[in-house]
């Protein structure tokens, strides 16, 4: 009988180990992938400097940055929570703690673009795989409007990550967390269409703002990867906005305040840029709403 206990304790031991080393292992991965450095000379985007192109990228800045960074775009706590961690968007401003105090103007188009901060380290959920899409127009005029911003002093920026979240964010459970991994770094400028009420803008409207990461790929439904939202609706004809107007559309978005819709954003958007969404949703074929 000892016998038996002697090999059944080798055997929980041995599990146990096991276990262990693939926590370590986990852990170990996530933290290179946090602190890669991406060595690369981004496109140059020319950057405007006259008030017109100014207040374009203060449009621009309300509907895609304000949401994480704050209305005056110094920083937020994103996310915090006892057991995972604490998550803060940049201070984009001059200010003290502030990004703008050492960004060159190749640096803003690397972190907006392509995910990767001034030191080359991957940026942590900073939706640059939507941005990756920006117009160089648009982009150069919001980079415009950030630096012309009154500077504020305010140290916010970082990330303390448990190792339950490090391992969670490695199976996935977050979402796209580094979006630096999955963009094509190196390869040619997406074609941005001309802004109008066309299926065309509508569909870059829809990509630049991101809504696929709750709506799901084919906006049939999806899921934000934050654990305590709930599912995002169908989009298509086939789903939630099945009997909806262009009208109801555009007052929704003007209108509508959810926690987990950025209507706020949205309802920066000009009615043209609203119609012009709504006219790429309706082009869509009807789906049925995916199971979540």
């Amino acid at each position: 009988m000892r016998k038996v206990f002697k090999w059944v304790a080798i055997v929980i031991g041995a599990v146990i180990g096991l276990i262990v080393l693939a926590v370590a292992g986990i852990a170990i991965n996530t933290n290179a992938r946090m602190n890669r450095t991406y060595d690369r000379q981004p496109e140059a985007v020319t950057i405007p400097t006259d008030a017109t192109s100014v207040e374009h990228g203060r449009k621009w800045a309300a509907v895609y940055c304000t949401g994480c960074h704050g209305e005056d775009l110094a920083g937020t706590v994103m996310f915090e929570d006892p057991s995972l961690g604490r998550i803060e968007a940049s201070n984009l401003t001059a200010g003290l703690g502030g990004v703008a105090r050492v960004y060159s103007d190749a640096d803003w188009v690397q972190a907006i673009r392509h995910g990767v901060a001034s030191d080359g380290k991957p940026l942590l959920v900073m939706p640059a795989g939507d941005y990756y899409y920006l117009s160089d127009a648009d982009l150069g005029a919001i980079i415009a409007y950030v630096k012309s911003l009154p500077p504020v002093d305010k140290e916010v920026g970082g990330y303390e990550l448990s190792l339950m979240a490090r391992i969670l964010e490695a199976m996935g459970a977050f979402g796209e967390t580094l979006p630096a991994e999955n963009i094509d770094h190196t390869g040619p400028r997406p074609a941005a269409p001309d802004p109008g009420v066309s299926m065309a803008y509508g569909e870059y409207l829809v990509a630049t703002f991101g809504c696929r990461t709750c709506h799901g790929g084919e906006l049939a439904g999806g899921k934000d990867p934050n654990p305590e939202a709930p599912p995002g609706p169908n989009l298509t004809p086939g789903g939630a906005l099945r009997g909806w107007s262009e009208e109801d559309f555009v007052t929704a978005a003007r209108t509508r305040v959810s926690r987990w819709m950025p209507w706020k954003g949205l309802s920066h958007m000009a009615d043209d840029e609203l119609e012009a969404i709504w006219l790429y949703l309706q082009s869509l074929p009807p789906r049925e709403s995916a199971q979540q």
